[in-house]
């Protein structure tokens, strides 16, 4: 049986700009280091407010390498808030 409204399963689209890891100078507890940039391929770290984002919706991952956010761009919803709960890298 064919399912009337298919497209109401489906998730949105939405693009999330994320910080490519070597660029990274502060790091929140939580961050995901499992995902890729989706045009070079480099390594990215995604805070909690970008998991949140990549559960809900079908998401393409940019680096700050490979584009450079604007003014169309805005934080994911709860980044403001993790800003006081990073802690800078320890690179060494």
């Amino acid at each position: 049986m064919e399912r009337k409204h298919w497209w109401r399963g489906r998730k949105k689209e939405a693009v999330l700009m994320v910080m490519h890891l070597a660029d990274m100078h502060r790091v929140h507890p939580q961050t995901d280091y499992s995902h890729v940039c989706s045009r070079c391929g480099g390594p990215v770290g995604i805070y909690p407010s970008g998991q949140r984002i990549l559960r809900k919706f079908q998401t393409t991952i940019i680096c700050n390498r490979c584009q450079q956010p604007d003014q169309r761009c805005q934080p994911a919803p709860g980044a403001f808030s993790e800003v006081g709960q990073s802690r800078p890298v320890n690179r060494g």
